[in-house]
């Protein structure tokens, strides 16, 4: 009986299609903006101001359609264009900047963490 109730209360907090709808909707601008400002200084902070959102919001909804949150997913994208511009014959010093980090540390930090080298040795792909 307790489960059943449990359930029942469950289904009634579910999104409705059209808010279904409109959270994919807002996943996608966000997505998008994040994108798009990849290699700025973006913050959750800023996401949140540019879309009205808080920071439990922007992480529910990037988990949702990303599979991990927001700084997670900066942090990821900002790395795979790091790697793939290293290999590429770019510094690691200069790929840095280019990729929104504002310190060398920070970044290397970030790319050891994420590869298990630092961005100066050669990788294999992974």
């Amino acid at each position: 009986l307790i489960v059943t109730e449990a359930d029942r209360v469950l289904r009634q907090k579910r999104e409705t299609p059209e808010q279904e709808r409109h959270i994919g909707s807002v996943a996608t601008r966000l997505i998008d903006y994040t994108n798009e400002h990849l290699y700025t200084d973006i913050t959750l902070k800023g996401l949140g101001e540019a879309f009205f959102l808080s920071y439990s919001q922007i992480n529910r909804i990037f988990k949702q359609h990303t599979g991990s949150t927001a700084g997670q997913y900066i942090t990821t994208k900002r790395l795979l264009s790091a790697r793939d511009k290293i290999r590429h014959g770019a510094s690691p010093a200069e790929v840095c900047y280019l990729c929104g980090y504002n310190d060398y540390s920070s970044f290397y930090r970030a790319y050891v963490k994420a590869y298990g080298a630092a961005p100066t040795q050669k990788l294999t792909d992974k």
